[in-house]
């Protein structure tokens, strides 16, 4: 019984980091069909781009790990950023924020946690710096 249960939960753990790293993959591609192409005027943005933002809205919702949900608010807060929403913008990248430094004290280790974590606020300064007074 202990067998068939350890085999049960490995077999569990390999489809959840299949399902982990297909998701990052699909991440990538949807960052990357939504990038700025040189002919896009700022008041029209391309479905692509709202197609992202509406996936991260929802991935942000979901209750994931604690590292996909940092990401999907950082990601939510570049294309809120890019639609002149910054308001938006603000409350995504906060949100990113308290999530990275949660991940940061959870995980002292993990150096790139630090980095998302400052590149957060660098993102929130650029944004408070370029907003109108």
């Amino acid at each position: 019984r202990a067998v068939m249960y350890h085999a049960e939960r490995e077999e569990i753990y390999h489809a959840w980091q299949q399902s982990e790293h297909h998701l990052n993959q699909a991440m990538q591609t949807i960052d990357q069909m939504a990038a700025v192409s040189d002919d896009e005027e700022p008041a029209r943005p391309s479905p692509a781009l709202l197609r992202a933002k509406q996936f991260y809205e929802r991935l942000a919702q979901t209750d994931g790990p604690p590292l996909r949900t940092a990401l999907a608010y950082c990601r939510l807060g570049k294309i809120q950023e890019r639609l002149g929403d910054q308001q938006a913008a603000h409350a995504s990248y906060q949100e990113a924020i308290a999530r990275w430094e949660k991940l940061s004290e959870d995980w002292p280790d993990r150096p790139d946690y630090r980095s998302q974590l400052q590149e957060g606020r660098q993102r929130l300064q650029s944004l408070a710096s370029h907003a109108p007074p």
